[in-house]
């Protein structure tokens, strides 16, 4: 018998069950670190965009689905706002082509060299735990390198279990961890502070008197410039 926890820290027995394979392939992704610095301060969810490949693909002989068109009812996006696009792959069997707007929550500690988890989270609605188990594909999950700074960006994949009603389902989450270069960080948090305070450090250089005017013209400078 094999044992898992839930969300509710309750054993899933799932014994028996059906080991399906997900597997997410993003294309892009698109998120705006100045509506995360709003939604933050706001104390709201963060929204991303993403446009991905989703394959579910069940074991040779199993009878979970015999449609692959009518399978995708059974599951959900739970993280979803909106599903702007969902269709099958011609010629490709148990493939999605998703294009969507998702929740996550952002996290702006650390701005401007923030680290942003975005999830994709799948969700199975209709077959319990001890029927239907999903398990990442490593042959599937992963990145397009049309991706831009696909250097600052990688992926990973986890299965798990939520409880609805005293009944257990299994969840799959492929999350996107996105990330500033540091670079962008020595250009955002260092630089402009930098030309701010050199005027003023230059002003204390210039002589006590004949200077003065100018000294007070290049702190004053430095001041709007701050403002």
């Amino acid at each position: 018998m094999s044992e898992f926890l839930d969300t509710d820290g309750l054993f899933v027995d799932t014994a028996g069950a059906t080991k399906v394979s997900v597997g997410v392939f993003v294309i892009n992704v698109e998120h705006s670190r100045r509506r995360q610095k709003i939604a933050t301060s706001e104390n709201k969810a963060g929204v991303f965009f993403v446009d991905f490949l989703i394959a579910v693909r069940q074991p040779p002989g199993a009878d979970l689905w015999t449609d692959d068109s009518k399978v995708w009812d059974t599951m959900s996006f739970r993280n979803a706002k909106d599903i702007m696009y969902s269709a099958d792959l011609p010629g490709l069997s148990g493939v999605r082509r998703v294009q969507g707007a998702f929740y996550y929550d952002p996290d702006m500690n650390t701005y401007p060299i923030d680290s942003q988890d975005l999830p994709i989270i799948l969700q199975q609605t209709q077959h319990p735990a001890n029927k239907w188990l999903f398990v990442p594909d490593g042959n599937l999950n992963g990145l397009s390198t049309t991706m831009l700074h696909i250097g600052h960006r990688q992926c990973s994949g986890d299965a798990d279990f939520y409880n609805l009603d005293g009944t257990d389902y299994s969840t799959y989450t492929f999350t996107v961890n996105t990330r500033n270069p540091r670079w962008y960080a020595v250009i955002t948090a260092f630089i402009p502070p930098l030309l701010f305070c050199l005027p003023v450090m230059l002003s204390y250089t210039l002589g006590p008197m004949a200077w003065y005017p100018l000294r007070k013209l290049l702190a004053g400078c430095s001041f709007i410039s701050t403002a």
